[in-house]
């Protein structure tokens, strides 16, 4: 049995300016972490990517520890898995890492941790009508849930909807970022995100690094070639020759397959909720370690 497993915040609350942001989306306090990784050990052999092909038929337990997002959190992660003698795999967006712009997705948990919902919401529609009638279709249009089952409120909906979808989304998140967030993105960056040097001080202590896409977004809804190549060009400027990718949002196709595979990524991690069963490397599944394990 292999299992892979994802990983993206783990910190605890005090240490961020935003605690609501981590009711967003699964994070870990490192205590909690901590204890996971112990357990981890002394019940599966924790492997690399690379490993996975000789541990298929394996009657042992295996588990490939994966962490998204180049997280500032994720050099202490390292720390901590070096001192247990164990590996992770660590995928880098570039474009956050080399040019020290925030993800959109970030941006967006950021921007729904900082400020009144509704209030929000109001902001939004003001930057894109000017008309009440308007604004009301654009609201009931963009309130539905994602899925049958949602706990998300409304608000919380349309924001990301809105954000992330609308032609003019990026650039309200941007405003809405900078007046609520902080008005430097560049050193919110560095205490958010892990630094060049910081990466290579990963990658000698052993942990393997992988790609995320240049800007982090779902490859389907953007040119994936280009942001692909882009992505392996930045790793390999960092200093980093990688086989490995993380499809951001666990969203992709045949031609985001055929375009990581032509760009050396041989082993591409999804968000499939399942154990590895095949050596169809360029999609392997994964659980998310905070809710799943």
């Amino acid at each position: 049995m292999i299992k892979a497993l994802m990983y993206h915040d783990i910190r605890d609350l005090e240490e961020t300016k935003y605690p609501d942001r981590l009711s967003l989306k699964s994070f870990m306090r490192v205590k909690d972490f901590i204890e996971q990784i112990d357990y981890l050990k002394r019940n599966f052999n924790i492997i690399d990517p690379k490993d996975i092909n000789n541990s298929l038929n394996s009657n042992k337990a295996h588990a490939v520890l994966t962490f998204d997002d180049g997280l500032y959190d994720h050099i202490r992660v390292a720390e901590i898995l070096q001192k247990k003698k164990l590996t992770g795999t660590f995928f880098i967006p570039t474009e956050a890492i080399m040019e020290r712009k925030m993800l959109l997705s970030h941006k967006i948990q950021f921007i729904l941790a900082a400020g009144n919902e509704k209030e929000t919401v109001s902001k939004i529609l003001e930057h894109l009508s000017d008309n009440k009638s308007e604004q009301n279709i654009i609201w009931e249009k963009n309130c539905i849930p994602f899925t049958m089952v949602n706990t998300w409120s409304k608000e919380m909906i349309f924001i990301t909807k809105i954000l992330r979808t609308h032609g003019r989304g990026k650039e309200i998140a941007n405003l809405l970022f900078k007046r609520m967030v902080s008005s430097d993105e560049i050193d919110f960056c560095d205490g958010f995100y892990l630094n060049q040097a910081q990466i290579i001080q990963m990658k000698d202590m052993g942990m393997t690094i992988g790609g995320h896409g240049h800007i982090s977004e779902a490859l389907t809804d953007i040119d994936q070639i280009a942001d692909i190549k882009k992505c392996r060009i930045n790793l390999n400027k960092i200093g980093v020759e990688s086989y490995t990718f993380s499809y951001p949002n666990g969203k992709y196709n045949d031609s985001t397959l055929l375009e990581a595979a032509q760009n050396g990524f041989t082993h591409g991690f999804t968000t499939v909720k399942s154990n590895v069963i095949n050596d169809r490397f360029i999609e392997i599944p994964r659980f998310d370690a905070a809710i799943d394990l």
